[in-house]
């Protein structure tokens, strides 16, 4: 009976065409390897179905070849519930994913470790005694001890999301305050959706511009202009039309029949108040006509919500705390001074909860920010229970760009929050301060973008 030895690192050696010193290295996790020469040795372990003695290598490199992704909450959750929100959520899955396309290429395995406020001594101590060889930091709570305790304790560990409290720790981030203003801005310049203005989509979902210039035909019946875009039509020969940004829905009807072409018609928005001028409008004054949506001055806008609301998330957490803050002072630009809000705990039934609440407060409301996009899911369910039509009643911004959005109907509008970049990022932060603890501690910011589809 032939036996079948288990392949060694001489095997995976000969097949990449490598030293073995140059396969243990790679193995081992140490990161001084030419990248080409690290692809050839991955590639040959796969070959030869070699499987490193991971007792071997701690042995080695004094590391286990694990990191931990640290999930931290203020309660105990050693019940079903909080797995069943963990394995639901799309954002816990996409942070997963993020983490993975930089730690499996490096050969290292992530544990995942859910604690309760009665748990972090014990985590601290876990960690150093050498458990895993550092955290990516998942920290929920408003007021979480736990990223001072891992600084103070020395073990390396990086945050998705700052801290609640200055703590030397390093972390990654996004622009939540910018973001939450991209989705003001988008209600702010919103409208409802009538027979007059048709919306097309050409693509399940568009970044916004907030400008474009337009070139149209003069003999086109409507001029369409976007937010802030100069439009010069031109003559009724070769006149061609610059592809529109998403955010070109404002439609202004030439309603001058046989009026001659006009050379200038602009669009101008002050907050977002827009106006005509130019022979064009001028025509359609002589004829006693007007555009479909008429001129306005002051703080209001010729288009645009006029009742705007807002869900958002836990009201002491950092993320919260910058949507929150972000989302007012825009409206406030816009000429809201205030808006009725709810809060939710970034689930949907929450976001069913307080979209119900709104309407008790406010049933004339016409927009909606959400400060995620499962809160999104419940707003719009009840908005559709309760007869509101979306967007042509109540138009809604959600937040994150998870699979939710895309699941819901319509598909929703919502600010990309890109949680798969950032977790990479923090693996790579984390990877270095293992290799080098002396390495500071620093931030990372990502910068947010409006996702154009359906709902607003």
């Amino acid at each position: 009976m032939q036996s079948h030895r288990l392949p060694t690192l001489e095997d995976v050696a000969r097949v990449a065409g490598v030293s073995r010193a140059t396969v243990s290295r790679v193995v081992n996790g140490i990161r001084n390897v030419d990248p080409q020469l690290h692809e050839q040795v991955w590639s040959a372990v796969e070959q030869t179905g070699y499987v490193p003695n991971r007792l071997a290598r701690s042995l080695v490199t004094r590391r286990t070849g694990t990191v931990a992704l640290v999930v931290s909450d203020s309660e105990t959750h050693d019940d079903d519930p909080f797995m069943s929100r963990f394995f639901s959520d799309p954002y816990f899955g996409r942070v997963v994913g993020g983490l993975m396309s930089v730690l499996r290429p490096a050969g290292i395995q992530l544990a995942l470790q859910m604690v309760g406020s009665d748990g972090h001594k014990r985590l601290v101590g876990d960690l150093r005694n050498g458990q895993a060889d550092g955290a990516v930091v998942l920290s929920l709570p408003a007021h979480d001890p736990l990223p001072g305790m891992l600084a103070e304790a020395g073990i390396p560990a990086v945050l998705i999301g700052r801290p609640s409290e200055p703590v030397p720790i390093s972390y990654v981030d996004l622009d939540n305050s910018a973001g939450a203003e991209l989705a003001a801005d988008r209600l702010a310049s919103a409208r409802p959706i009538t027979a007059a203005s048709p919306v097309t989509a050409a693509s399940p979902a568009a970044t916004v511009s907030p400008a474009a210039t337009v070139s149209p035909a003069a003999a086109s019946p409507a001029a369409e202009v976007g937010a802030g875009a100069a439009v010069s039509p031109a003559t009724a020969a070769g006149a061609t039309t610059a592809p529109r940004s998403a955010d070109d829905d404002l439609t202004i009807e030439d309603a001058v029949v046989g009026a001659p072409p006009a050379d200038q018609l602009t669009a101008r928005s002050g907050g977002n108040g827009h106006h005509a001028t130019g022979p064009r409008a001028a025509g359609r004054q002589a004829a006693g006509l007007q555009a479909t949506r008429p001129q306005v001055t002051g703080p209001r806008a010729a288009r645009g919500c006029n009742r705007p609301a807002m869900i958002s998330g836990p009201p002491d957490v950092p993320a919260s705390v910058d949507r929150i803050s972000g989302f007012r002072r825009a409206m406030a630009r816009h000429g809201h001074a205030w808006l009725p809000s709810a809060s939710g705990n970034f689930t949907q039934e929450s976001g069913a909860t307080a979209m119900r609440t709104l309407l008790d407060a406010r049933p004339d409301l016409d927009a909606v920010f959400v400060a995620n996009d499962l809160m999104a899911l419940g707003a719009l369910l009840v908005l559709r229970d309760a007869g509101r039509r979306v967007p042509e009643d109540v138009a809604v911004v959600g937040f994150d760009d998870s699979s939710a959005a895309l699941a819901a109907r319509p598909a929703l509008t919502t600010v990309r929050h890109p949680l798969e970049d950032m977790a990479a990022e923090a693996a790579r932060l984390l990877l270095t301060r293992i290799d080098d603890p002396s390495t500071r501690v620093t931030s990372v910011i990502f910068e947010p973008t409006l996702v154009s589809r359906q709902t607003a």
